[in-house]
């Protein structure tokens, strides 16, 4: 999580609809050894009433700190009380400059250290952020790309591993 190595806190994933009580339970647990932890809860707008209610005292303390993602309005889908003690934020579609710029940043951090992607290649990245608008999968792609230790990107290098990705 990228805000949260910014702040330089620790954090936890967590998925409403595949993670139960249980697993909440050991990262509370954790926000309480370490004073303090941010909580990633994606399709926030799925966690059931029993779930909230196990976080609310720890929102309240401040010993959690709740970033959670939905599709869904917050508004009907989020228990009041927790939304009362949360800061709402809609996001918007990123357009292909934003995009661009995350593409440069994520090639200079020092997570995908001795990546190189040529400017075709960034071209041919904002073209799928066209076709299909998802930009969550152009990060993807590059982080599956450096994953596999290869470092220099052309564009038929990313024509042939990216087909999955335009179809």
């Amino acid at each position: 999580c990228a805000i949260c190595n910014d702040l330089g806190m620790r954090y936890r994933n967590l998925n409403a609809v595949i993670n139960n009580k249980k697993d909440f339970d050991v990262v509370i647990e954790e926000a309480k050894m370490y004073g303090g932890m941010i909580v990633i809860v994606d399709e926030i707008h799925r966690l059931n009433k029993d779930k909230q209610d196990i976080l609310l005292p720890y929102l309240e303390s401040g010993i959690i700190t709740l970033i959670g993602m939905t599709t869904s309005n917050p508004y009907h889908a989020i228990n009041p009380a927790i939304r009362s003690r949360c800061q709402l934020f809609e996001l918007k579609d990123l357009n292909t400059s934003d995009i661009k710029k995350g593409i440069n940043k994520a090639i200079n951090s020092g997570y995908l250290d001795g990546i190189n992607i040529d400017e075709e290649a960034k071209e041919y990245l904002l073209l799928m952020k066209t076709k299909k608008s998802l930009t969550k999968e152009i990060y993807q792609l590059i982080r599956d790309i450096h994953s596999y230790d290869c470092f220099e990107f052309a564009i038929f290098d990313l024509t042939s591993c990216s087909e999955d990705y335009l179809n």
